[in-house]
């Protein structure tokens, strides 16, 4: 083992012990006095400095309930000296002042550290929290500031990232008592196998962690954690309480760490670097290879197995760090400054990992980013591992190649799995032995969670199924760039601050000066804009200079820089300017890129990055967990008991028969394996799978028909034979009775990651369900639509079309999406509505609309001024628009502000559709450059190019259907042949006449057809919607979505 391994092994427990109290260093904002403190803290003589009850000796003054745990008050309270973690602290850290650490002084002294250890919590904490929140301004909080007394409410909202605040985002105030308690309850139980105590001796603990425990102790502060926040005020309501803690743990984690390598004291902020080290494979390619769902499903297992053994040997093993984020192709974790020996071991570890709970099957790619200051360099190790991924055939580790040899030792007439392409399998075998034992072990998990591993039960009454794509373009916010397009400090929220001041009992006589010193300077005290902001802060920096600073500069100062300096209003203009230029120092670096085009001076970087949102670790982490959540929340892949999202979207639940069997023959000693063959007296064909010592009846639609009236006690008798998994072999007959039915719905969640899922669902419910997928999209992030994507897809296919074709071309259309996630447009505003714009016209003067978007806070009661931005290219007057700011992006104008006629920069939303017919139909899954876009080829009209299209446009695909099929099939006007003989028409003249798009006959032509076929008259507003639809090819992708792929009909007769 590697030296450094080792001294990182012997130092594990004390390592995970200090994260541990890392962990819960802000457990005081788990409580009902916190959020208390955060409505009343402005009424209160030193509210804002002493009276915070989470920095004020929290369980010794607020907790009542840690008294009712005294063992694990103890545990909290035993300092590193009376443990035997004192060993390994005077052999590796030996810090003198710092053996009387503990989770009692994390908790207590925090914020006022004595001791290097403290110190470099607070590093830590500083690290994630001092920057971002070094202005929020005092008329933010989520309070009633002109109330000079209580009884304030208890509403407090939480949002994310992405601002939605609605009423499903209120924090559970009340219940913050009763989660602590909670948490103790859990503690109390875990803690004990983790610190031994002891009656005789110094060593009062024995602190030994298991790596279960870890993993265990770990989940219940998140679950608990993310209830609560780090901070209350808009809009830092976005870091979670488990956010927060988690960042400060997992830096803490690697100072620890760094020391022990390098013997380095990182005891201030401004000294913490770290690297990042990412472990990835082209998961996407990997789990395609599955034929059938089980296939994928214990691939897609075996990603989330790894994952986890390489988070492991990060984690706890040698203890050097922690994940920052994770999908199905990679896995990336902060860590200290490695050596290139260290480096080199962890690597190396990691690959006999991967080789032995893969098989040899899957070899990983490393990246590396040495010696940075900011976790958003993260985009820089995604991107390396997708130019290594990206490789027709990656390179395979020598650990793999020596596994896989193993398998082909003993292998005698043996053929190659058709599966995984690697390892040998026998001759009346349809896959290896390690490719079937991967099938069963998913299967179950998809039962219990109330989905189905069987593609009949999920296939429509037409026998077609559709595969559920979705996309999140995540680079430019895991990047920061498009962080710093959030508003943290905008001009109308600078006008509320003014109107504020004097509202702080604390500082209320230095804000009534301040404000009494800018009413003397300024012309409209209350008039603000970018234009002000730029002097203010021009104003300040040049002051600092000076010993004797203009009084203005001093009295705005609070406005933009830190807002408290010891127990009075910062007028420290001095230090600002060098934070400021500090942060532009850092800034320059972290963004990596020319900002010239985006600033015409060093005030217009530092105001960016004074006033909008820093892209802290919590920040980045939020990104992560914001987009993980909406997506799991869909199939509740959390394992949890709510119903999934998605599930009343489908058709009702459907009953799967469960039957008692005689006796269960040795045949079936497969768990899932699939059998097939008829019954009696009912079923002339059936297939059934094993599961315990129960046999179900798989529900397609057709046996739900036959078998939903059988009552308990029916007695049937099967003659079944193997369907797949192995070839030949003689029936068996099986007598069974009928004990129940179990109930699951058509769905099977393939995968759900940050930024991608898969689901299949029903094909005649694939665009019902993507269409309020979409919908909730909107709800959830439509404050942001325009900078950050998210495209959605249908691949639709006959069930019997093996998956690893269908996972394929899910693959293509992901890799489409993830290409249009880093192109952008300019539209132009057409018209506005309500007070916003909502439609517009793109450059290849296509009209595009938007849905309602909402801007409001909370109950709706005012509007959001931090998150609902555009990017704009140009129009009239913008510098002089309210909202109008610089940023690393480009400017940006609120929502309400923006105009018609404004040019808008996005990067807009798609919607996708295949309909899978043959194999080879995957291959056309490709895009070309169209102009200033990027489409494919439609399969009727080869000149034309519609998908993807935007993701707008889905609804106008449904519009026109329900158009032609309530307006005009329902009442006799068009039969399902004519509107067949109409479209078919249509294509026939449009290759006739060669239409290059530069005449009108063709769209001559097609009104003429449309008035005549449908008999509409000239007056009727349909023929404009419809003639339309034709011109632009809508009218042919609805009847090829609707009528050809999902076999609807406009009229009952065809």
């Amino acid at each position: 083992m590697n030296d450094l391994a080792q001294k990182l092994t012997n130092a594990r427990s004390f390592i995970l012990w200090s994260e541990f109290a890392a962990l819960i260093h802000d457990i005081g904002k788990l409580s009902y006095a916190f959020y208390k403190y955060r409505k009343e803290w402005h009424t209160r003589p030193k509210g804002y400095t002493q009276d915070d009850p989470h920095s004020d000796k929290f369980l010794e003054k607020h907790d009542s309930i840690i008294q009712k745990y005294p063992l694990l008050l103890k545990l909290f309270s035993v300092p590193v000296k009376r443990t035997n973690l004192i060993e390994i602290y005077n052999k590796e850290l030996g810090f003198p002042d710092s053996d009387d650490f503990s989770a009692l002084t994390a908790i207590q002294t925090h914020t006022t550290p004595k001791g290097v250890l403290m110190k470099m919590l607070k590093a830590a904490d500083v690290v994630d929290s001092a920057e971002d929140r070094n202005n929020p301004l005092f008329s933010a909080e989520q309070t009633d500031r002109l109330k000079r007394t209580g009884p304030f409410d208890d509403v407090v909202y939480r949002t994310n990232v992405f601002g939605p605040e609605t009423c499903d985002d209120l924090v559970p105030v009340h219940e913050m008592e009763s989660l602590r308690n909670g948490l103790y309850e859990e503690f109390s139980g875990l803690l004990p196998s983790i610190c031994r105590t002891n009656s005789v001796g110094p060593c009062e603990v024995n602190i030994r962690f298991e790596s279960s425990l870890q993993t265990q102790l770990r989940r219940t502060i998140k679950r608990v954690f993310r209830k609560g926040l780090s901070d209350t005020t808009r809009p830092q309501n976005d870091t979670t309480l488990w956010e927060h803690s988690y960042a400060v743990a997992s830096l803490f984690k690697i100072i620890l760490a760094h020391w022990i390598i390098h013997k380095e004291q990182l005891d201030d902020y401004k000294k913490v670097t770290f690297d990042i080290f990412g472990v990835g494979w082209d998961g996407y390619r990997f789990i395609s290879q599955g034929h059938k769902i089980t296939d994928i499903t214990g691939r897609k297992g075996l990603i989330e197995k790894i994952k986890e053994s390489i988070a492991e040997i990060i984690e706890y093993t040698y203890p050097i760090g922690n994940r920052i984020y994770e999908d199905d192709n990679g896995i990336y974790f902060i860590v200290p400054c490695l050596p290139n020996k260290l480096l080199s071991f962890l690597k190396e570890s990691i690959s006999q990992v991967c080789a032995k709970t893969s098989d040899g099957e899957l070899s990983p790619h490393f990246s590396h980013v040495p010696r940075t200051r900011f976790i958003t360099q993260i985009i820089r190790a995604l991107r390396d591992v997708r130019i290594v991924r990206a490789a027709p055939s990656g390179e395979t580790t020598s650990y793999c190649r020596q596994k896989l040899e193993e398998f082909w030792v003993s292998a005698q007439e043996s053929l190659i799995c058709p599966v995984c392409q690697k390892r040998p399998m026998k001759k009346e075998r349809v896959a290896c032995n390690t490719c079937i034992d991967r099938r069963g072990g998913f299967s179950r998990k998809a039962v219990e969670e109330g989905q189905t591993p069987f593609i009949e039960e999920i296939a429509d009454k037409n026998g077609q199924v559709a595969l559920i794509v979705g996309k999140f373009g995540l680079d430019k916010w895991l990047s920061g760039e498009m962080v710093r397009t959030l508003m943290v400090t905008d001009a109308r929220g600078l006008e509320n601050e003014i109107k504020d001041l004097g509202n702080s009992a604390e500082f209320r006589e230095e804000e009534l000066k301040n404000r009494e010193t800018i009413e003397k300077r300024t012309n409209n005290l209350y008039e603000y804009d970018y234009k002000r902001v730029l002097d203010d802060i021009g104003l300040c920096m040049r002051e600092s200079y000076k010993d004797d600073p203009d009084e203005y500069a001093s009295s705005i100062l609070a406005l933009y820089a830190r807002r408290i300096s010891g127990h009075a209003l910062n007028r420290d203009l001095k230090r600002a300017r060098e934070d400021w230029e500090r942060f532009g120092c850092s800034g320059v670096i972290e963004h990596g890129k020319d900002l010239s085009p985006y600033f015409s001076n060093k005030e217009e970087f530092i105001a960016n990055l004074v006033c909008c949102k820093t892209p802290t670790p919590s920040t980045i982490l939020d990104v992560w967990h914001s987009t993980q959540e909406f997506l799991r929340d869909l199939c509740n892949s959390d394992g949890g008991t709510k119903i999934p999202r998605l599930a009343p979207w489908l058709e009702e639940e459907r009953l799967r028969v469960r039957l008692r069997p005689t006796l269960v023959p040795s045949e079936m000693a497969n768990e899932f394996e699939v059998w097939e063959g008829d019954s009696e007296p009912l079923l002339s064909s059936v297939e059934v799978y094993r599961s315990d010592d129960k046999i179900y009846i798989i529900g397609s639609r057709a046996v739900q028909e036959k078998t939903q009236d059988l009552t308990s006690g029916t007695k049937l008798t099967f003659r079944l034979k193997k369907r797949e998994w192995e070839h030949g072999g003689a029936p068996i007959e099986v007598d069974a009775e009928i004990e129940g039915h179990d109930y699951f719905r058509p769905f099977r969640e393939i995968t759900s990651t940050p930024d991608a899922f898969m689901v299949l669902v029903p094909a005649d419910k694939a665009i019902e369900v993507t269409q309020k997928i979409y919908a909730r999209h909107v709800e959830r992030f439509g404050k942001c639509i325009g900078r950050f994507p998210f495209s959605l897809g249908n691949i639709f296919f006959p069930k019997k079309t093996p998956m690893f074709v269908i996972l394929d071309a899910a693959r293509r259309m992901i890799s489409n999406f993830q290409e249009l996630s880093d192109h952008e447009e300019t539209w132009e505003i057409v018209t506005r509505a309500d007070g916003l714009p909502n439609s517009f016209m793109t450059a290849a003067r296509e009209p595009v609309k938007w849905g309602n978007v909402n801007v409001s806070l909370g109950a709706g009661k005012s509007v959001d001024y931090h998150h609902p931005y555009l990017r704009v290219a140009s129009g009239q007057n913008l510098s002089d628009r309210k909202s109008y700011f610089k940023t690393v992006c480009g400017e940006i104008v609120h929502f309400q502000d923006l105009e018609k006629g404004d040019f808008i920069v996005v990067t807009p939303n798609y919607y996708d559709f295949e309909f899978i017919d043959a194999t080879s139909r995957r291959f056309g899954l490709h895009l070309q450059p169209v102009g200033c876009t990027l489409k494919r080829k439609h399969l009727s009209f080869k000149d034309s190019l519609t998908r993807p299209m935007y993701a707008e446009r889905l609804q106008e695909l449904s519009s026109i259907w329900n158009l032609l099929k309530h307006d005009y099939g329902n009442t006799g006007k068009v039969s399902d042949t004519k509107l067949h003989a109409i479209r078919t028409l249509l294509i026939e003249k449009y290759h006739t006449w060669n239409r290059d798009g530069g005449g009108n006959e063709w769209e001559e032509f097609s009104r003429i057809v449309l008035k005549k076929e449908l008999g509409i008259d000239d007056s009727d507003s349909n023929l404009k919607v419809l003639h339309r639809a034709v011109c632009d090819k809508t009218f042919f992708e609805s009847l090829e979505l609707y009528y050809t792929i999902m076999k609807e009909r406009v009229s009952v007769s065809v």
